[in-house]
């Protein structure tokens, strides 16, 4: 299953990485973060894909970028460590914050 596969390891690692600025994001931003987790993952080499199994032909098949983000946003709301992610969150808000001070 989707737990053990190589690749959805990687995969979940990657969205480990981005979890705590995908929390720390502006509801408006978590679309632009979950897309960009997609990217990158795409933009691997190997290229990482989004597949789904046909029912019926029993091929893999991509599932494109927006159903991908969809999953990807699900996979970055899941199971976040809670007083990690808050103190990654407040470090993110402080250096957007400070970001935006120079735009």
């Amino acid at each position: 299953g989707t737990n053990h596969h190589p690749g959805d390891k990687k995969n979940r690692k990657l969205v480990d990485c981005k979890k705590a600025v995908y929390l720390a994001s502006a509801r408006n931003d978590k679309p632009n973060v979950s897309l960009g987790v997609v990217h990158i993952w795409r933009a691997m080499n190997p290229p990482g894909r989004f597949l789904e199994q046909d029912k019926e032909t029993k091929l893999w098949n991509d599932i494109g970028d927006e159903k991908a983000r969809e999953k990807t946003s699900q996979a970055l709301r899941e199971k976040a460590p809670a007083p990690y992610v808050k103190k990654k969150e407040k470090m993110i808000r402080a250096a957007l914050a400070i970001k935006s001070q120079f735009n």
